[in-house]
């Protein structure tokens, strides 16, 4: 039997539901999210001063090996219009590893010593110009995209 109804009532039905997925994140040591946008020092005759920030892996798995690699390729191109349009080229290095397109594997025994129970050892995250010159006046962009996920 159901309950009565008031004229001025109403009755909703929400179904809630949630996706559980193991969660694996690069962060910075801190937990704070890894900047969107870098802007690097420059010295003239050199180019790009190195950049760099300590990292974690955030995971509910610290057995897990973890694979980072570069989602094409890490450049900087002139977008002003300038002459110098060769692109800088980035090397991208975790825990001293050049990073590439093919991945680099970071074993799980090598990350986790379980001194925080889902955060791996700080790691050096460093992003510089491949090979240093000096660079025209101008200004140049690119976007690098890290993937991280678990190594089979």
């Amino acid at each position: 039997m159901s309950e009565p109804r008031d004229q001025h009532s109403v009755r909703a039905q929400v179904k809630f539901r949630v996706a559980a997925e193991q969660a694996l994140q690069l962060l910075g040591a801190d937990r704070s999210a890894l900047p969107e946008v870098l802007d690097f020092d420059v010295r003239a005759a050199d180019g790009i001063l190195p950049y760099r920030q300590q990292v974690r892996f955030f995971s509910e798995d610290n057995k897990t090996s973890v694979r980072v690699r570069l989602d094409g390729d890490a450049e900087l191109k002139r977008v002003d219009g300038g002459e110098d349009d060769k692109g800088v080229p980035l090397r991208i290095e975790l825990n001293g590893r050049v990073l590439n397109a093919a991945g680099v594997e970071f074993a799980a025994a090598d990350l986790f010593d379980g001194a925080l129970p889902d955060a791996s050892l700080s790691l050096p995250l460093k992003v510089m110009q491949a090979r240093p010159r000096a660079l025209a006046p101008g200004r140049y962009e690119g976007e690098v995209t890290l993937v991280v996920k678990y190594s089979p």
